[in-house]
């Protein structure tokens, strides 16, 4: 059987979900979203209605075998481009009963706090401005990735700006006053959707993000008030939870024996995090130096250092057991939904 290295496995839920979501959202995003939105006055008596017609592109970054007809030439083969496009009726009770759930739950108490929380930070952003090396540390270690309080302060701030849209439902004697209305609920709900589009890679695995349980349930009920309100089909989720439950199969790996590791990475050839090194190394862990350092604590492999672009790299193995550094597997999973070596697939069948 030869001499294998004896490999300890090390799941830590909060930190490794919350770090590899963090990295997914923000420097590998299985898809990205175009939302278009037009609406056209219709008068009933004194009322008035929209019909709302609703489009939105997703370009996802999955592995296309063969492109389609209506993807341009041009387009890489690398990515997907589907359209979804739908009418909504949108009434002024249809609004006041989203406004009356919506201030529902961003009055409940665990929501007033963390709003409170975050003007707080935002005051603080904005008197303090020459901090971005220090944001940059915080925001590694995952301290200040706070992505549901955001969106609900996103919301909030939404609902907040459009106060006055209910004037929008009544008839008005002056044309003007009627495309303004038509314009501004086209401006909200277009604000509506971006609030979403920022949290949708974090909704996609919020059940097994332990940092989200105090606000969890409230984030979820807001999103599916969105989800009424807009109507749109959850197939355009699909990108992102195929590649959340990718994510979720990863799991963190530590070398115990030999001392040097013995495994390399076949993405890009380099050797794997061991865990003697990175014992005897413990700021390596939050970016403080490099795993190749030598003895005069220089770097014996920088290409190694700018390939990879990070400088604690993570040791991770996905389902069939094949070993990878975390962002090496992260970017190729956005493109191909399989494992690098023997091509099974990572997530099971949807």
């Amino acid at each position: 059987m030869g001499d294998a290295p004896l490999l300890l496995l090390l799941h830590h839920p909060r930190r490794s979900t919350e770090r590899r979501l963090r990295k997914m959202s923000q420097e590998f995003p299985p898809a990205a979203f175009a939302f278009c939105v037009q609406a056209r006055v219709l008068c009933v008596g004194m009322a008035v209605v929209y019909r709302v017609a609703i489009t939105v592109s997703t370009t996802a970054s999955w592995a296309v075998a063969t492109p389609s007809r209506s993807q341009p030439q041009n387009q890489s083969q690398n990515q997907r481009a589907t359209s979804h496009d739908w009418v909504v009726a949108m009434s002024q009770s249809k609004l006041r009963a989203f406004y009356s759930h919506a201030r529902a739950i961003l009055e409940q108490p665990a929501v007033l706090e963390r709003r409170s929380h975050q003007h707080l930070m935002r005051a603080s952003d904005g008197s303090n401005t020459s901090g971005s090396a220090g944001d940059d540390d915080a925001d590694s270690s995952g301290d200040t990735w706070q992505p549901f309080e955001h969106f609900l302060l996103s919301i909030a701030d939404v609902l907040d700006q459009y106060e006055h849209l209910q004037s929008a439902f009544a008839v008005q004697a002056c044309v003007e006053a009627m495309y303004e209305g038509r314009v501004a609920l086209e401006a909200f709900l277009v604000d509506c959707w971006r609030a979403l589009e920022a949290v949708i890679p974090s909704l996609a695995v919020e059940p097994h993000l332990p940092a989200a349980a105090a606000l969890g349930r409230e984030v979820v009920c807001v999103y599916v008030l969105l989800r009424d309100l807009l109507a749109f089909p959850e197939s355009i989720l699909e990108a992102n939870c195929v590649y959340a439950s990718a994510i979720l199969g990863l799991e963190d790996v530590e070398e115990l024996l030999p001392p040097v590791a013995a495994h390399v990475c076949s993405i890009c050839l380099e050797r794997l995090t061991c865990a003697a090194m990175r014992e005897l190394d413990p700021e390596a862990a939050t970016g403080g130096s490099c795993r190749n350092d030598g003895d005069n604590g220089e770097c014996d492999d920088d290409v190694a250092c700018a390939r990879s672009g990070d400088r604690s790299q993570f040791s991770v193995r996905l389902p069939c057991a094949h070993l990878f550094h975390e962002n090496c597997v992260m970017a190729w999973l956005r493109h191909n939904p399989s494992c690098p070596e023997c091509r099974a697939s990572v997530v099971g069948e949807r």
